[in-house]
């Protein structure tokens, strides 16, 4: 009968290979837990025996075979090994009210886990809060379409330790997901105040428009931002208008991510227009060394325009990038034309096309600028991250 490795005790729910009896009862027959996973005493793992992953990573998704397991919490305890060097764990559709028992689902005393992502699960503040605190080495926090529930209820506890997130990334698809936002400005909030160093803010795509709150609660997060950080927003199909944030003093780097909606052409332009006044906003002397302008085509079409819509929009936001504020510090200016997530390197996608009415139609004036600049460095990319040529764009 096949034994047990180190693959079947990183994968639990779905694609689990082995029963929890099994494996606690492996674990068990062997003097180390080292020893049963076949790994060195030194704890570092041998590559080949978890590509095709780059960490050694714990999957946890879709566990409802697990809610009453009574040997899940076991395996899982001895998992915590410190000579087990696990540094990233994943959990999806995951419903931590069905644990009955919070032993049934005790994720504490990870100690080398730095990446931490949920996804598509039900949990309280309570239990999101408990779980970062009890995650000492956690550095990178990815939360995605998730519902949380009893939010605003959480007391911390005194001496509760606080996670110094350095990443954190989140995908605001719901109310309960802008709650999170919430929570992390809140007096509550179980992340180290300044320690934030990129923040990353996605839609997903379809979802309704995005809380016309979205900027003031970007701003109370970044305000407590002390180093120089990476923001990375997505187009939250903004329809109304909306104030600029905050000026960013600390900002390093800004992605900015624009979505064509129903051809090639036309844009949402408040979102536009948001991002042209928050460009307008950061003041002189900042530490933004690069710009993304990263343009998301829709849906595949053959729609053809002479021109991109309401060209005194796209002027301003041209204008905005040419800011002596910005233009004297920027090392880096990049265009994206890529086609919607799912879609690469699709042949029905025109992104030359778009590509070249950004740089000669949309923003011009930056392309120029940043190109004649001997400080600067201009690029186009492709979706894959290639530079485009586009020297005889005229």
């Amino acid at each position: 009968m096949a034994q047990p490795t180190l693959k079947d005790y990183l994968h639990f729910g779905n694609n689990q290979a082995f029963s929890c009896h099994v494996l606690y009862h492996h674990l068990q027959s062997s003097r180390s837990v080292l020893r049963a996973l076949g790994i060195p005493r030194g704890g570092h793992v041998p590559p080949q025996l978890f590509a095709p992953d780059s960490v050694v990573t714990l999957h946890i998704d879709g566990p409802g075979n697990l809610e009453r397991d009574a040997y899940f919490p076991h395996v899982l305890n001895r998992l915590k090994d410190n000579h087990l060097l696990i540094a990233k764990l994943m959990i999806g559709h995951t419903n931590w009210y069905n644990f009955q028992r919070s032993s049934s689902l005790d994720l504490s005393g990870f100690q080398h886990i730095r990446h931490l992502v949920i996804h598509g699960s039900i949990f309280s503040e309570s239990h999101l809060c408990s779980l970062l605190s009890s995650l000492p080495s956690l550095r990178t926090l990815e939360l995605h379409n998730n519902l949380m529930q009893n939010h605003g209820n959480f007391v911390p506890s005194a001496g509760q330790m606080i996670a110094p997130i350095g990443v954190l990334a989140l995908t605001l698809g719901n109310e309960s997901c802008w709650a999170l936002l919430d929570l992390f400005v809140s007096n509550r909030s179980p992340l180290l105040p300044g320690a934030l160093r990129q923040l990353v803010l996605r839609r997903p795509r379809g979802a309704d428009t995005g809380d016309d709150s979205l900027s003031q609660k970007m701003s109370a997060l970044l305000e407590q931002v002390r180093f120089p950080f990476v923001l990375e927003v997505d187009d939250f199909n903004i329809t109304v208008p909306m104030p600029p944030m905050v000026p960013l003093v600390n900002i390093k780097e800004i992605v900015i991510t624009l979505c064509v909606l129903d051809n090639y052409y036309d844009f949402n332009y408040q979102t536009l227009v948001w991002w042209t006044e928050t460009l307008k906003n950061i003041p002189g002397r900042t530490k933004l060394s690069t710009i993304t302008i990263k343009v998301e085509l829709g849906p595949p079409t053959s729609a053809n325009a002479p021109y991109p819509h309401d060209r005194a929009t796209w002027e301003a936001f041209d204008e905005a990038l040419c800011r002596i504020e910005i233009s004297s510090g920027l090392e880096h200016l990049r265009y994206r034309v890529v086609p919607r997530a799912g879609y690469e390197g699709n042949p029905n996608y025109d992104c030359e096309t778009m590509t070249r009415w950004l740089c000669l139609r949309c923003l011009p004036r930056a392309r120029i600028l940043y190109t004649a600049s001997q400080d600067a460095d201009f690029r186009v990319l492709d979706w894959a991250n290639r530079e485009v040529d586009v020297s005889a764009f005229t």
